[in-house]
């Protein structure tokens, strides 16, 4: 967790830790070799930690585009 702290100090970002039982959506195209890798953080709600990450240029509005998995 040290590192996550680091970073965020270095760009002047508050660091909040997330349990390991919260969830993440993840896009399947982060699996693809797809560039850029792209991650957005919305506020953490009820067990989700906010976070979405996915790759490419584009980001889908499908419903399934993003999958829940656990930290």
């Amino acid at each position: 967790m040290f590192v996550q702290q680091e970073i965020c100090r270095r760009y002047g970002a508050d660091f909040a830790a997330i349990p390991e039982t919260h969830k993440v959506g993840i896009s399947t195209t982060v699996l693809s070799g797809l560039l850029p890798l792209n991650g957005l953080r919305h506020s953490p709600e009820g067990d989700t930690s906010g976070w979405y990450i996915w790759a490419g240029e584009e980001l889908s509005e499908s419903a399934d585009f993003f999958q829940p998995l656990h930290i």
